[in-house]
């Protein structure tokens, strides 16, 4: 809904319940014509729809879908990935590393780098 509207579906349910408060409290109004206030209560809603839905393509919250991407940017997104993928493996890599080394230090019972000197 956000996709063609430019608000959600809770916003959308929040702007028809004002719309049909503001109808009716002014329907039953003395001198008011009913099919006035309704078409009119109803012109203006679907006018704050309109300019919500401008100003969200403005901010660009209304583009074009996943699947409507050029070739260029599905390029960019799968060499993002392979960069993703390849730091991925290479965190993967460094964590066995440090794993291995904590290993070695537990089991030696000493501490691999010698302590101050008393000469120093």
């Amino acid at each position: 809904m956000k996709r063609w509207l430019g608000i959600g579906l809770v916003d959308f349910a929040i702007q028809a319940a004002i719309t049909i408060c503001v109808i009716g409290i002014f329907v039953d109004s003395p001198g008011t014509r009913d099919e006035v206030v309704v078409f009119g209560t109803l012109g203006l809603s679907v006018l704050v729809l309109a300019i919500r839905r401008y100003f969200a393509m403005r901010r660009g919250e209304l583009g074009a879908p996943p699947a409507e991407l050029t070739a260029g940017q599905m390029a960019e997104l799968e060499l993002r990935v392979s960069e993703l993928e390849a730091a991925q493996h290479r965190v993967m890599d460094l964590e066995e590393r440090l794993d291995f080394a904590e290993r070695l230090l537990t089991q030696r019972g000493e501490p691999m780098l010698p302590g101050p000197t008393a000469g120093t």
